[in-house]
């Protein structure tokens, strides 16, 4: 009794303090399953943990047994509640790694399961055989140690082999699930049962006498339950913390959506909202607790808000509604989604809500179905057909212009409405467009009256939400037939005019010709084959007049025309017989179909040039002979203003230009007894159109009267108004008694000067007669009648030049902004400012040109005044006109503009038509100036040149 009270705290003490501790973590694991969403493995834990403390309980009281008899029950207890051990092992562990094996799942649990029962209810030797005692002692720790048991049966034999078969399976699911499946959380597991399983094996050696200690078993469940709580309490640990850092995170995410969320109880009182809600109401979210809808929206508004929110309590369904949102005065659309929220008891506590601004979707709805109608009512044929070549959808356009009805159209198949396409070629036209995804076909459509007509398809291959359609846009191209005929017309008249030009035209490709006109042939005295693949250096003299090689001088025009800039320059030609002649070429670069091309035009200007040296020095002559003359030049306006005053008199007069210059002539330099005979003279002149003879007293500025002969003539326009009075004087003061001399030598000056006036005015003048003539001639022949017109206000254009150059202080240039004014007011008056309601503006520098710059500037000022007034107004349309000319450091800028209905494409372009546009261009390249042109906002056109003044 003495030894066994001894063995009492050595052996029981430690199973009870096990015990305690299973079923506190089996309780603990119990009531957490129960409260925390019934996690499954959490109960299968608890089962293992009661298991095992019942276990430890019957090891306790095999301790304490006092003879092998009490020992042999104990036994029993022990191996039924080892069995349940096991069940409870299996479960957790098939929950734990969620590996589940059904045939090891029944085989274990029916085995263990019987093998407890017969443990519980046998007597027989089949589990213990009681007539064997069992009786074994050891020391530990100092002290005897005493096991009263009783020798196993065959049963407890199997079931002892079966737990170890059974812990050897478990042993490898651990290891499966921390090798194969979650490394971290499969480790503690393969840990414990490695306890377990170790402390079973020392049982089972203990049991059969091949090892001589105390039973481990128990210490080795309270090792796998310490090791697997610790890894659950982690666990748990680790999801509560993912838990609060899920609800923050949660928490965050709702306050960074766009959407409004908001809760309200059941009387409709604000539970809770999200910032963004909170923000439009103006407040902080805690502030919106215990508020209603009506201390934040218009009455009508909250009471709509309240009914519906009552009446999600009532039916407890949820609603999805899009409806109005009025915030600080501003109206929005919202699609709001509100739904009711229950306790625990399903109760309906309130109504969540949440909502969103859908403004800008019901625009964009509004706009898709902008596009629908559009669509509908495009002026293209749309079709939708499927992989069976019927039709699915059509627009309206494809309906009016067939003569179907949509109805109509949708019941029927490609082949009902293209003779080109029959039923049995629709599965390869199908492949081939699959294959190619996109086709451009010529088709025939056929409509309802029978009637057929081209069109051009273009045919796309589309797979939509699973499902082939073929897209297709048919466009109506019996105008485009008609135009390619008159494209093709319209070339064989350019060849035409190609042909019968007077100037040499041919194209180069690279450096060489590849065509060119019958002119060209003439002009060079060549057969085609001698021209045609040859090259410009072929045609040309060594040298050009400028000293450069023509080799080198042609590569560098040729490269800038190839480079967009068009060329215009003197050259030096040949004829295939080595005769020189003068030549004016210009290059343009052209687009064809096979490539950049040059166009060249060459004209023959060997007579021109000698023209030209003949006109400059008539042009010196009358230069010199004006500020070299002693005669005195004057000019009168209409009121009598003096417009021009040569140096001779300006000397004799004692003034400089400018203090004569827009100064009444009578009352300046008349005495006051020849004013008013004066005076009558000059009306006389306003009228008349004749020369007249005159002597009068002139007044300088110091005081002096001398006498003056006046020769001089009143100068029209040519719509007959008086321009101004153009006077040649001699001072006769101290010649009178030689009177006759000096008859004789005036007359000889007169003659003089009216061959050099003369020379180039009256061919104007003769020429300007012949286009009237033939002008009336055509009356009625509107084309001709406006070329002629237009001839005749480039003439007069190139007249007003020479005028105002006789009337300026010398004959080597006049001042060009005059001349722009003066010629604005003509062209006024010729095409009806008046009628067309036409505005002109002017920005315009005092700038002198000479005759050789004049000229051109003119004529381009005035081809593009009147194409302004011609065609920058239809209908009488109001307008206005901006010319400007200002100097650009030593380059002169001229800009013509209008705020019209601008030129469509380049108008100077080679197809251009308009002959004033490509004389404004050769004009401009004559200058050696550079034009621009930019038709936003009517048309603007900029030439920029270098001055060129005397």
């Amino acid at each position: 009794m003495n030894e066994g009270f001894y063995n009492v705290p050595l052996q029981s003490i430690p199973p009870l303090i096990m015990s305690a501790l299973a079923f506190f973590m089996g309780a603990h694991y119990l009531i957490i399953y129960f409260t925390n969403r019934k996690i499954r493995v959490n109960l299968t834990f608890s089962f293992m943990c009661f298991a095992i403390a019942t276990y430890n309980i019957s090891c306790v009281g095999n301790y304490n047994s006092e003879t092998y008899l009490q020992g042999y029950e104990w036994q029993r207890m022990q191996l039924f509640t080892l069995s349940w051990v096991a069940i409870g092992l299996l479960l957790y562990i098939t929950d734990y790694t969620n590996i589940k094996n059904k045939t090891a799942m029944y085989f274990f649990t029916i085995f263990f399961s019987i093998c407890g029962l017969v443990q519980l209810v046998d007597r027989s030797n089949l589990t213990w055989i009681v007539s064997q005692p069992n009786i074994t002692t050891f020391d530990f720790l100092g002290k005897t140690i005493t096991y009263n048991e009783v020798a196993q049966g065959i049963l407890t034999d199997i079931q002892g082999y079966g737990l170890l078969f059974f812990f050897t399976y478990v042993y490898w699911l651990s290891f499966y699930y921390f090798w194969k499946k979650d490394a971290k959380k499969g480790l503690p597991l393969m840990l414990a049962v490695i306890v377990f399983f170790l402390s079973l094996c020392e049982d089972v050696l203990v049991s059969a006498g091949l090892y001589d200690f105390i039973y481990t078993i128990e210490y080795g469940y309270i090792g796998f339950l310490l090791i697997m709580g610790h890894s659950h309490i982690m666990d748990n640990t680790n999801i509560q913390t993912r838990l609060r850092a899920s609800e923050e995170s949660n928490r965050a995410l709702l306050e960074s959506l766009n959407q409004r969320m908001f809760h309200k109880d059941n009387d409709g009182i604000y539970v809770s909202c999200n910032n963004n809600y909170a923000l439009d109401l103006g407040i902080e979210p805690e502030e919106i607790e215990g508020k209603t809808d009506f201390d934040f929206f218009s009455k009508e508004l909250a009471e709509k808000y309240r009914n519906d929110d009552k009446e999600i309590i009532k039916s407890g369904n949820a609603i999805d509604v899009e409806e109005k949102y009025v915030l600080a005065g501003r109206e929005f659309m919202v699609q709001c989604v509100k739904t009711p929220v229950r306790n625990n008891k399903d109760e309906i506590i309130g109504v969540m809500g949440i909502f969103w601004d859908i403004t800008e979707r019901k625009k964009a709805e509004e706009t898709l179905e902008l596009t629908q109608f559009s669509i509908d009512r495009t002026s293209v044929n749309i079709f939708w057909l499927d992989i069976k070549g019927r039709f699915i959808y059509v627009n309206d356009q494809a309906s009016q212009s067939l003569g179907y009805t949509r109805d109509e159209l949708l019941s029927m198949h490609v082949w009902d409405i293209d003779p080109l396409m029959p039923q049995e070629r629709w599965p390869a036209r199908w492949r081939d467009l699959k294959q190619k995804g996109t086709s451009i076909l010529e088709m025939i459509h056929r409509r309802k009256d029978q009637s057929e007509f081209p069109v051009e398809i273009h045919a796309n291959y589309i797979q939509h939400a699973g499902k082939e359609y073929i897209f297709a846009f048919a466009r109506d191209t019996t105008e485009r037939k008609k135009a390619e005929e008159a494209l093709i017309e319209s070339e064989n008249r350019f060849r035409t005019l190609f042909e019968s030009a007077s100037d040499a035209i041919f194209l180069m490709k690279d450096e060489n010709f590849v065509d060119c006109n019958s002119a060209t042939l003439e002009m060079f005295g060549c057969e085609r084959h001698e021209i045609i693949d040859h090259t410009p250096i072929e045609f040309s003299s060594p040298m050009q007049p400028d000293g450069r090689k023509s080799y080198e001088k042609a590569l560098e025009k040729i490269k800038d025309a190839f480079s967009g800039q068009p060329q215009r320059f003197y050259w030096k030609h040949k004829q295939l017989d080595g005769t020189l002649f003068d030549a004016e070429v210009s290059l343009n670069l052209v687009e064809l179909s096979s490539g950049p091309h040059l166009q060249a035009m060459v004209r023959n200007i060997t007579e021109h040039r000698k023209a030209d040296e003949i006109l400059r020095r008539e042009r010196d002559f009358n230069k010199k002979l004006i500020h070299s003359s002693p005669m005195f030049f004057v000019g009168i306006d209409g009121e009598g203003k003096v417009i021009m005053m040569n140096p001779a008199m300006l000397d004799i007069l004692g003034y400089s230009e400018d203090e004569v210059l827009g100064k009444d002539y009578l009352a300046n330099f008349v005495p006051d007894e020849e004013k008013e005979p004066l005076s009558r003279i000059f009306k006389i002149l306003t009228t008349s159109n004749s020369p007249t003879i005159s002597e009068n007293r002139m007044l300088a500025k110091d005081g002096r009267i001398f006498l003056v002969e006046w020769h001089g003539r009143p100068i029209f326009s040519e719509q007959g108004n008086f321009e101004f009075f153009f006077g040649l004087g001699i001072d006769i003061t101290e010649r009178r008694k030689f009177e006759e001399a000096l008859k004789q030598a005036l007359r000889e000056k007169e003659t003089l000067l009216n061959e050099v006036h003369h020379r180039v005015k009256n061919n104007l003048l003769t020429l300007y007669s012949l286009v009237n003539l033939q002008k009336i001639s055509l009356q009625g022949k509107e084309d001709v009648e406006r070329a002629l017109e237009d001839t005749k206000q480039r003439i007069s254009a190139m007249g007003k030049v020479h005028r105002m150059l006789y009337m300026s202080k010398n004959f080597s240039e006049i001042d060009f902004s005059e001349y722009i004014r003066s010629l604005i007011d003509e062209i006024q008056i010729t095409y009806g400012m008046n009628e067309r309601r036409v505005e002109i503006k002017s920005n315009l520098e005092p700038i002198a040109l000479n005759i050789d710059t004049a000229i051109p500037c003119g004529l381009i000022v005035n081809e593009l005044l009147v194409n302004a007034f011609r065609h920058a107004f239809p209908d009488y349309k109001n307008g206005r006109v901006m010319v400007s000319l200002v100097r650009k450091g030593k380059a002169i800028e001229l800009k013509v503009q209008d705020n019209g209905i601008g030129i469509e494409g380049n108008p100077f372009s080679a197809r251009s038509k308009s002959l004033g546009l490509r004389l404004v261009m050769m004009l401009s390249q004559q200058l050696n100036g550079e034009i621009s042109y930019s038709g936003k906002k009517g048309s603007l056109f900029t030439i920029v040149f270098k001055s060129a003044t005397i």
